[in-house]
């Protein structure tokens, strides 16, 4: 089953990267997950399905960096059915509160669109975690499809992390006209979350949250190789990056592109 939301298309093809349902700040680097219908789920860490010898240390984290390529980007306009919902996950992350009739305010509304800002990237260094994996081995678990699962190439490991504290949007009826919506949406959202709009049209509004949060992942596959009885990530090297130059890692099928949040 192909995805068909657009917004999911969009990120994983500009930016190589898969949207988190609901933008939370509970994904964590090296964080394990399984495909499982369509969407990844959170399984474990790394260092609790994966052991090795204390001469191969876990990598850390680069410092975080500004996500260069996606400031100030937008989205396109995208159906209202595709684009609502994620609005609404982003107000509550950011510690904004919904208010009765926030949806209905969004009646006249056909098409919506997106922009970033404020984006940032956290990453694992790729080699050191190929060598980590190189030399790993699995533990014991009370997983009995673990091994066999893992074998089979259904576990990613989380090396990226995109994460926001703003997010703008606008609104279009059917005909594509830009909808004032300030005063009607402005007293539906409140919470410890600030409100701006963008000039004075009004017509593109901004919600910024006090803290960042994770609406975006690279998830690499994890591949077993039998003949060296080792572990490795799925990398592309022969894909030119948009990252500073290092090599990028070989994104997902859209129908994987998506991360079901679960704990």
């Amino acid at each position: 089953m192909i995805c068909e939301d657009p917004l999911v298309k969009h990120f994983r093809k500009e930016y190589h990267i898969s949207l988190v349902k609901q933008p939370n700040n509970g994904i964590n680097l090296l964080d394990i997950y399984e495909k499982h219908d369509g969407y990844l789920h959170k399984v474990g860490h790394i260092e609790n399905l994966f052991t090795t010898s204390k001469r191969v240390a876990l990598p850390t984290a680069e410092k975080e960096s500004q996500m260069v390529e996606m400031e100030e980007s937008k989205t396109d306009k995208v159906e209202k059915r595709f684009a609502l919902d994620p609005l609404s996950y982003f107000v509550e992350a950011f510690k904004g509160v919904l208010k009765a009739g926030f949806q209905s305010a969004f009646d006249n509304a056909h098409f919506m669109q997106y922009y970033m800002k404020n984006v940032r990237l956290k990453r694992i260094p790729i080699l050191e975690l190929q060598e980590f994996l190189s030399t790993a081995k699995l533990q014991k678990t009370k997983n009995p499809n673990l091994e066999k699962d893992i074998k089979a190439g259904k576990y990613y490991v989380i090396v990226e992390l995109i994460r926001t504290n703003s997010l703008s949007f606008s609104a279009y009826d059917k005909n594509g006209k830009n909808l004032d919506l300030e005063a009607s949406i402005k007293p539906l959202i409140s919470g410890n979350i600030d409100y701006n709009s963008d000039n004075s049209t009004k017509e593109k509004l901004s919600y910024k949250g006090r803290s960042y949060v994770t609406f975006g992942v690279v998830p690499a596959k994890i591949l077993y190789n039998k003949k060296n009885d080792s572990y490795h990530i799925n990398i592309d090297y022969k894909t030119p990056t948009l990252r500073d130059g290092k090599t990028q890692i070989e994104p997902l099928d859209v129908e994987e592109a998506l991360v079901d949040f679960r704990g």
